[in-house]
Parts: structure tokens; C-alpha cells; sequence
């Protein structure tokens, strides 16, 4: 009913000549009128969004039924570095975009040069870092050109993330919505076609899996790149923000980024080095994956909450992350109940028998959606609020208790358990945060 708001201060402007009772009504369906074009217009987002969503849970279940957990563990392992190298090489400089282009302090024309030399720097220090560093030793094994594919599909998601924030600010939802699943969309058709034409030899070829993924994100960033590059140059710059503010204001994006993606990376790699169970690698990036596919909404829509939030005020900001908030809350019960209705014949039937081999990994795992995604938005809320650096001890307290649960840990489920423990610390410590900015904001 937010429209009705709007329906007084137009009273005068309609005209009352017409008389009350006709200008009511010509007021009421004006403001009736927009509001439902606001909704149709927004419909796009939802149904691209419903489109990211039904592709990352394609991806899950065609690994999971045609491969099996083990195989599944060593293709979301790839996953996770290439999410780790490229959350690290982006530098913060798509929310940085976001931020100081909003403010009219940023050109595109600058962005674009910057995303040229950052791509070219990320491609080169990840050659050399899968050379230099054991993060997947049979990458290293695979050979050069398996590392320059690997760097090269690093380098399409830097470039990919920078375009999306440029399309968020300069192009409207929907394309901005459309440009944001690409990459989901291209790793489905390219895998489900790769598993089709390839297997067995793709689940046993490194190169071929490696392949997988620069097939499909290459593509991806040339296109999100041309819709970037495409919009309107005609802007108006107040002054432009010197590099070192524009790496300040992303340190903490930076920084957050890289501890997010190692922390996966971490507890992939420790289940199957320190506790060598190579099913539940699968087992246990299935289920952090169902739990980020519950979360694509709020991923998705995340980038457009921040650019209104920006502009918006605090008591608005706080309002509206309450309700988002206890969305999210409704939609992870929702989950779990149905889960503790009928665990085994769900797990059974999408995923395949073996995926219940290791007790309720899956279900808690899935009850990790409310404290990631609450702790998403409160990272939002405080990026918005022009304090970023409040993200840092929620993140922080994430990252002591997963070190410290990890470390005692003998089983996937005990992994499991202090990956629940620990984002529900950090959640609770980025709330009080939050509640801090709030209360100086009022």
C-alpha cells in the first residue's frame, strides 16, 4: 500500500474543478496504475532470478546422480578455488563501482581501463600462483596450458563482476538480473553437455573439467562485457575518486571475499586431506551448495538493495533489512520442516542414495541459509552505511571458530556441525555491528 501515500500530495495538481469525488478516483487509479507497472516491471528480475536459481540446483543434482559424491567433491573443489582466486583478484572494485559511480564521482570510461589492466594483472598472478603454489596439485600436474585454462576462467569472473556492477548502475534490472546468471547458466549447459558427449573420461580428465568451466565463464564475461560497454557514455562526474580511495573503500569487500571463498576452500580441502573422505567432500560442498541456491534471491537482489539503500536513509535501511530478515527466517524453516518430514526419500530421490551415507550433514548444512544470508544483508546494510569495515569482526569471529572446530574435528558431520556454529557467530557478532551504525545514524 506504499502507493497510497502518494494519493494527498496530488490532490491540488488534478484539479479540483473536477470535483472531489472525480479527482479521488483519478488519483487513486494513477497511483493504482504505477504501482502495478512497478510490479510487471519487476517481473522480469523475479523470473531471471527463479531461472539462476533452477540452474545452480541443476548443476547440484546432475553432479550428484550421474558422478556420485567423490567425483561431485573434486568438481565443486575447482569451484571453490576459481571463487577464491577471483573474489581475491576483483579488489573490491565492483562495490567500490557501485558505490562512487552512484555518487557521480566515478567515469565508465576510467572503470573500463581499470578492468582491462586488472584482468590482465589477475591472469598473470594466477598463472604463476597454480604454478607456484600446491592449491590443487593436479592442476600443477595437468600441465601449462590445463594452468593458463585455469587462469583464464579466474580472469572471465573479474571481468564478469566488474561488468555486472557497471550494467547494476547504468542499465535497468532486468538486464542487470539477465547479466548476473550467466555464468550459472553457462556451467549448466556446458556441463550437462560435457557429461552427455564425455563421460566417463570427463570425470577422470582434469583438463576436461578444467575446460568446463573457461568454456562456460569466457563467454560470459565477453557478453556481460559488451552489455557494459555498450550503454550510454553521456555522464555527469563531480570529481574522480583517486585509485587509492577506490581500493580503500574495497579492502574490506577484498578482504571479506577471500576469507568467504578460503573458508570453503579450507573445509573442502580438510575433509579430504586431514580426514580423507573423499565422498564427503561431495557430500559436504552438496550441501553448502543447496544452501547458497536457497540464498540466490538475496545474492541476486543484493547488488540492487545496495544501490537504493545508498541513496535511501537510515530508518528506511533498518526497516526494510527487518523484513528481509525475517523472510529469509520463514523460508529456512520452511526447509527444514520439510527435511524432517522426509529426510532419506528427499536425499534419495534427488541426489541418490549415497548422499545420506553421513547422517544429517545435508539437513545442517541447509539450516546454514538464515545466518549467511542474514549476515549478506547486514554486510548490505553497513556497506550502504558507508562503514564497511563493521563486516570485519562478524567475519572474523566466522573465521576463529571454523579454525578452531576444523581443527578438532574427525568426522564430516563434527565439520559440518562447527560450520552451523560458526556462521551463526558471525552473524550474531555483524548484527550488533549493524545495531551500533543504527543507533549513531538516528
Amino acid at each position: 500500500m506504499w502507493w497510497w501515500v502518494e494519493c494527498s500530495d496530488r490532490a491540488t495538481a488534478w484539479g479540483a474543478a473536477k470535483g472531489p469525488a472525480e479527482a479521488e478516483e483519478r488519483i487513486l487509479a494513477s497511483a493504482l496504475g504505477e504501482h502495478l507497472s512497478a510490479r510487471l516491471r519487476f517481473m522480469p528480475v523475479l523470473l531471471l532470478q527463479a531461472v539462476g536459481s533452477a540452474s545452480t540446483a541443476v548443476c547440484t543434482i546432475l553432479l550428484a546422480r550421474t558422478l556420485g559424491p567423490a567425483a561431485q567433491g573434486a568438481f565443486s573443489s575447482f569451484k571453490a578455488d576459481f571463487d577464491l582466486l577471483a573474489g581475491a583478484g576483483m579488489l573490491g572494485l565492483p562495490q567500490a563501482i557501485i558505490y562512487y559511480l552512484g555518487k557521480q564521482k566515478l567515469s565508465r570510461r576510467r572503470v573500463l581501463r581499470l578492468s582491462l589492466w586488472q584482468t590482465s594483472l589477475v591472469g598473470v598472478v594466477v598463472t604463476g600462483l597454480f604454478l607456484a603454489v600446491p592449491l590443487e596439485p593436479v592442476v600443477q600436474q595437468a600441465g601449462f596450458d590445463v594452468v593458463l585454462l585455469a587462469a583464464a576462467a579466474v580472469a572471465a569472473l573479474v571481468v564478469h563482476g566488474n561488468a555486472r556492477a557497471l550494467v547494476l548502475v547504468d542499465g535497468s534490472a532486468s538486464l542487470f538480473a539477465f547479466v548476473t546468471v550467466l555464468p550459472s547458466l553457462a556451467v549448466v549447459a556446458t556441463l550437462a553437455g560435457a557429461i552427455w558427449t564425455l563421460q566417463p573420461h570427463w570425470s577422470a580428465s582434469v583438463s576436461l573439467q578444467i575446460s568446463t568451466f573457461t568454456i562456460a565463464y569466457v563467454p560470459a564475461a565477453a557478453l556481460a562485457w559488451m552489455f557494459a560497454s555498450a550503454r550510454p557514455a553521456a555522464e555527469r562526474v563531480q570529481s574522480e575518486e583517486p585509485i587509492k580511495s577506490l581500493l580503500i573503500y574495497g579492502s574490506t569487500t577484498f578482504i571479506l571475499a577471500t576469507l568467504q571463498s578460503a573458508a570453503q576452500v579450507g573445509a573442502l580441502q580438510w575433509i579430504r586431506r586431514g580426514l580423507g573422505d573423499q565422498a564427503g567432500v561431495g557430500i559436504f560442498a552438496a550441501g553448502t551448495m543447496i544452501a547458497s541456491t536457497a540464498l540466490l534471491p538475496v545474492n541476486y537482489l543484493g547488488p540492487l538493495v545496495f544501490k537504493s539503500w545508498i541513496a535511501g536513509s537510515g530508518a528506511l535501511r533498518w526497516s526494510q533489512l527487518h523484513r528481509w530478515i525475517g523472510a529469509l527466517g520463514a523460508l529456512t524453516a520452511a526447509m527444514l520442516v520439510a527435511f524432517a518430514l522426509g529426510y532419506r526419500p528427499i536425499v534419495n530421490a534427488v541426489f541418490g542414495e549415497q548422499y545420506t551415507s553421513h547422517g544429517a550433514v545435508l539437513p545442517l548444512l541447509l539450516a546454514t541459509a538464515f545466518p549467511m544470508g542474514s549476515r549478506n544483508l547486514l554486510h548490505i546494510y553497513v556497506f550502504a552505511g558507508g562503514r564497511p569495515w563493521l563486516a570485519m569482526p562478524g567475519e572474523l569471529t566466522r573465521q576463529v571458530a571454523l579454525v578452531i572446530g576444523a581443527a578438532s574435528s574427525t568426522q564430516v558431520l563434527q565439520v559440518a556441525v562447527t560450520w552451523v556454529i560458526a556462521e551463526s557467530l558471525g552473524a550474531i557478532v555483524t548484527w550488533f555491528m549493524a545495531l551500533s551504525l543504527h543507533r549513531r545514524q538516528r
